[in-house]
């Protein structure tokens, strides 16, 4: 866990194994969670000074760090012989990330498989994931502990989680993750360096326009595989040194704070106009009942627990496709990212989530039937052929569960199409450059972050505390009041229209 240390770290290199199956081969990682680890590679770089500190940010991504991290990667499987960069550029273009910073940088490299053999050419697109330098963040990350999970995720679960496909599922699909480059998470530095999936053939869907039938069920079925086998592994494994996830109902605090200032700039938006007056008021007379069917959604005691991904909705999902006659997509693989808020909990949050964040009013009405259904086929099959199918668990009693967690649904909903579709909500905007970005003031700046996360640490109890939470919920207000202006003036219709839709669908069907 982040709170109990992570002093004296190093990077390490070699296999995980669990349960004496062999996992993959992984890339250099560190963290005191991996004492499993073997060494069994020697680093050829070891000369240069041993392992080399994490970059702040892009601007501070060099040749010499590249260089590092390639040949750590390369040094698990013995090649190449000789490794040198010649160029590393970074995009100044930043990626979508609330919890990190998203990094695109290229790679020119040259490279020899052995001391003789000719010099070779080689580009590599990759993408980095920073710390966040704002001070608060970083409170936050160590808080909810956002780095380690993901680290864990990508360098030791989901190796985990395919070991136990390959043995009792072999022709099931393996859990896809962007190929990992490098890891390392300490409590002061975290990163982790994957491949560019855009130029490994992979799209993201415009979230605009949110996912079609075809592109929601691609992703039903692959999140569906990783619920049934984590939900297997929850029974059948040790998970102590998965600690630092928590359960789905330990986000309910900060949940609740958040789809309730997010109802209210949506209440505020339906009353600013004559033709949605009616609807805001009725929704501001069930605003208390909505908040607690949702709290109590989650903290029912469901029957099947399983790994959460916390936050899945269309930017969080990667789709390729295959070449087709007439013009034709068809999605060919898909792959599931940014795993920073996961959590053990019910499979449904994730459901709840991921239909209401990323799809209109047309394809939930005309597909979410088979949805359903074919998320709960796609479990039952795999558990059942893993030897652990859920107890009393049949399609009416997974649709029953939908309908209870409905009001978190569309709570979530609201909150996050608002949050993700506005073009005024801060963590939609390229940060400004600051003036003491300038060298000289370097020391000044150093000195007012310094004081900033000391006050963010200091006010992260207080903000949690239940007096703290109408101080959170007011700043939160005051945060999101541009969005709720660029709501009332028409502007964005993508937003306006997403959101309308859902809380007029929410009255057809009787939950308010």
């Amino acid at each position: 866990m982040l709170a109990s240390g992570f002093t004296g770290l190093t990077d390490k290199i070699g296999r995980i194994t669990n349960h004496g199956i062999a996992g993959p081969q992984t890339p250099p990682v560190s963290h005191p969670l991996t004492e499993s680890l073997s060494m069994t590679v020697s680093l050829s770089f070891s000369e240069e000074g041993g392992p080399m500190n994490i970059p702040k940010s892009g601007r501070e991504i060099s040749s010499k760090w590249a260089e590092y991290i390639l040949r750590a990667h390369m040094a698990v499987a013995g090649t190449p012989a000789f490794l040198q960069v010649d160029n590393c550029t970074v995009s100044e273009d930043l990626g979508d990330g609330y919890n990190s910073q998203v990094v695109f940088f290229s790679v020119d490299t040259t490279e020899r498989e052995e001391t003789s053999s000719p010099d070779v050419k080689k580009t590599y697109h990759l993408v980095a994931k920073l710390l966040k330098e704002n001070p608060q963040f970083k409170v936050l990350n160590k808080k909810f502990k956002i780095g380690l999970k993901e680290y864990l995720v990508y360098t030791d679960l989901i190796s985990n989680l395919n070991n136990i496909l390959s043995v009792k599922a072999p022709e099931v699909p393996q859990i896809s993750l962007p190929k990992l480059i490098y890891g390392k998470c300490t409590s002061n530095e975290f990163a982790l360096v994957m491949e560019n999936l855009q130029h490994a053939g992979y799209e993201m869907n415009d979230k605009r326009k949110g996912f079609d039938a075809e592109q929601l069920m691609a992703a039903v079925k692959r999140i569906a595989i990783v619920h049934a086998v984590s939900s297997v592994f929850l029974q059948t494994a040790d998970t102590s040194k998965y600690s630092c996830f928590p359960t789905a109902q330990e986000y309910m605090n900060t949940l609740n704070i958040m789809m309730g200032v997010s109802l209210e700039i949506s209440i505020e938006f339906l009353k600013s106009s004559k033709e949605n007056e009616e609807l805001g008021k009725k929704i501001e007379s069930c605003k208390s009942s909505l908040l607690e069917k949702a709290s109590a959604a989650l903290l029912s005691d469901y029957p099947v627990k399983c790994l959460a991904h916390g936050d899945l909705w269309n930017n969080n999902i990667m789709l390729k496709y295959s070449d087709a006659p007439d013009e034709q997509k068809i999605i060919e693989e898909v792959k599931i990212i940014d795993w920073g808020n996961t959590s053990w909990g019910p499979p449904i949050f994730d459901l709840q989530y991921l239909v209401h964040t990323s799809t209109n009013r047309a394809v939930r009405k005309e597909n979410l039937d088979e949805v359903l259904s074919h998320y709960h086929s796609t479990f039952m099959t795999l558990t059942t052929q893993l030897g652990y199918p859920p107890g009393k668990w049949d399609l009416s009693d997974f649709k029953a569960e939908w309908e209870k967690s409905y009001p978190l649904g569309f709570l979530l909903g609201c909150c996050l199409t608002a949050g993700t579709l506005s073009t005024t909500n801060p963590a939609n905007k390229k940060p400004e450059p600051s003036i003491l970005d300038k060298p000289l003031l370097l020391p000044l700046k150093v000195l007012v972050n310094g004081m900033k996360l000391g006050m963010f640490k200091v006010l992260m109890p207080v903000f949690m505390s239940s007096g703290g939470k109408k101080l959170f919920a007011g700043l939160l207000r005051k945060l999101l009041q541009p969005t709720l202006e660029e709501l009332k003036s028409g502007k964005n219709e993508a937003m306006n229209t997403r959101l309308l839709e859902l809380l007029y669908e929410a009255d057809e069907n009787g939950l308010l």
